[in-house]
């Protein structure tokens, strides 16, 4: 049994072999610009955590039980924005200090949101420095964002259990979960 993830009609149209060509077109000639050097190939993505945990370990439950449930820090939890960059060779880099030079530039990969688009003062600042930027076409980062399947949904699956493991383990202390 799979529980489907429910995914938006903008990216079911959106992922076309046509627009993942268009971005790989865009890319690949960047690619070769720092000699296809995975040190060099950096991805930037950010992603919001709660301090209320929104997965939950999978129990066993008493046949003919109706509800399941688990113990949460409370109904409402602070949101917390995470950025995280890292190459592709899998170094993590202190917020955004990327060192490139004209003979080692860097290429950065973003999603496509506008205010990375449309912040024309970081894009020019970027190419001062070396550094190409390149955006993931919208609506497409759910399966062409690297961090978004291989950094940020692992990290949001262990936050969620460290917080159940926690709760078990400090009952009645709820409430200095939360940030």
């Amino acid at each position: 049994m799979r529980t489907p993830q429910g995914i938006s009609a903008a990216r079911v149209k959106a992922f076309t072999p046509e627009n993942v060509a268009k971005f790989f077109d865009i890319y690949e000639p960047l690619l070769t610009k720092v000699n296809h050097n995975p040190h060099r190939v950096y991805n930037v993505d950010e992603t919001g955590i709660t301090t209320v945990q929104h997965k939950y370990r999978t129990v066993i439950g008493m046949k003919g039980k109706k509800q399941v449930a688990s113990l949460t820090s409370s109904e409402r939890g602070n949101l917390i924005r995470i950025v995280t960059c890292m190459n592709a060779a899998g170094t993590y880099v202190p917020p955004l200090f990327v060192k490139p030079s004209a003979d080692d530039p860097a290429l950065l990969i973003l999603d496509g949101h506008f205010s990375h688009t449309k912040n024309i003062d970081v894009v020019d600042k970027a190419r001062e420095n070396h550094v190409d930027v390149i955006c993931l076409p919208p609506h497409l980062t759910h399966k062409m964002q690297p961090l978004d399947v291989g950094f940020m949904g692992p990290f949001k699956t262990y936050y969620a259990n460290e917080i159940e493991t926690w709760l078990a383990s400090n009952p009645g202390h709820e409430s200095s979960l939360i940030c």
